[in-house]
């Protein structure tokens, strides 16, 4: 049999990538289908299938797929971070199975999975668990449930499979979209995996494996289904297929025709060429971005803020599939008079600046006492 995980999507109808998500997810049915060659095959989503509570589009259109996806076929759905708490309540009325208010155990015949939530302080299943009330003891105490839960799950005499939306131990963050949330972070110790034929987590966006050196990595990190944020430009993206043939798990990554992203950073010259094409350092070709997110810093002099025109980056807008264009300004250092530059002293760069402006509009009775202070000064 074979199981597709499906990494986090962040639904979204006001996203300039909604129906990109949706066309990425379309290829992962067709290609897990294609991949499974008339055995089982099984999908599950691993959290953040939503941003916030969804939409009835959101709702519909996601269903549309998970319908595509039954056939006989099971579907798991596993509540992430972003989603509201109850956005899954009602998909297990539809004969999908869920984990969003308890962790469940779900047999395979071939395998066992073990469906976690994200471990949402307070809320059911980790609502009760025997902290102090800070933070970081809630964190650890629910750490400490899901490898109690792991442990009674691995009694099963086939292969187990640990699905859900939280940190193993070892992986990384970074500074990005969807990552910056280290202070309510629950990370569950390594050691908690012992003996699990694959824990597989969504998440963190990047992809990561671990596992003891030499040997084949047993816990991942599917990843995000498409590239959330320009901080994931250089991500590889992809689903992750599991096979379980006789009591063996393997997994693989199939790579989604996830959009390409481009950042670049470039001047502000100032330049208008011919045809009304800009002048910049940054070779920018409108063709070589088509159907790409683009993301373009552009650094200004603040002594040419008033010569920026916009507009001259129309051509790269129209061909990306998104363009984001961030203005930067660059502060310009003043330099003194070459004249006052060159002064040896303080009272010497005084009389430069008297020579250069209105002597006439300088009494006697103030140039007497700007002299004393410049005696003071370089005393």
């Amino acid at each position: 049999m074979k199981l597709a995980l499906i990494g986090d999507l962040h639904l979204s109808e006001t996203s300039t990538r909604y129906q990109h998500t949706l066309d990425v997810l379309d290829f992962v049915i067709d290609d897990a289908e294609t991949q499974a060659r008339g055995e089982v095959l099984a999908f599950a989503f691993l959290g953040d299938l939503y941003e916030g509570h969804p939409s009835g589009t959101e709702y519909a259109d996601l269903l549309e797929r998970v319908h595509r996806m039954r056939g006989s076929r099971d579907v798991y759905a596993i509540l992430g971070n972003h989603e509201s708490y109850v956005a899954l309540a009602f998909w297990r009325h539809l004969g999908i199975v869920t984990a969003w208010d308890n962790i469940r155990t779900h047999d395979l015949g071939l395998a066992r999975l073990l469906l976690v939530p994200y471990p949402r302080r307070g809320r059911a299943p980790f609502e009760l668990l025997g902290d102090d009330g800070t933070m970081a003891e809630s964190r650890r105490a629910a750490a400490a449930v899901i490898a109690e839960r792991v442990k009674m799950a691995l009694q099963a005499t086939t292969p187990l499979l640990v699905l859900g939306h939280w940190t193993v131990e070892g992986m990384t963050t970074r500074d990005a979209d969807f990552e910056l949330h280290t202070a309510t972070e629950v990370v569950v110790p390594w050691a908690a995996f012992d003996g699990v034929a694959l824990t597989a987590v969504g998440h963190i966006h990047r992809q990561q494996a671990l596992g003891d050196e030499g040997d084949v990595p047993n816990i991942l990190s599917v990843g995000g289904l498409v590239r959330h944020s320009f901080a994931e430009a250089d991500d590889p993206k992809s689903y992750t297929l599991v096979t379980v043939d006789q009591g063996r798990v393997t997994w693989e990554r199939r790579p989604v025709p996830a959009r390409e992203m481009v950042v670049g950073t470039t001047r502000w010259l100032g330049e208008i060429g011919p045809n009304n094409t800009l002048v910049l350092d940054f070779d920018f070709d409108p063709g070589a971005v088509a159907g790409k997110e683009v993301k373009l810093t552009v650094e200004i002099a603040e002594d040419r803020l008033s010569s920026f025109d916009p507009s001259v980056f129309d051509p790269l807008r129209a061909a990306a599939a998104l363009f984001v264009l961030d203005r930067r300004t660059v502060s310009v250092q003043r330099q003194r008079a070459p004249e006052i530059g060159r002064a040896e002293s303080v009272g010497a760069q005084l009389a430069t600046w008297l020579r250069t402006v209105d002597l006439e509009g300088v009494d006697d009775a103030r140039q007497a006492r700007l002299a004393e202070k410049v005696a003071e000064v370089e005393r």
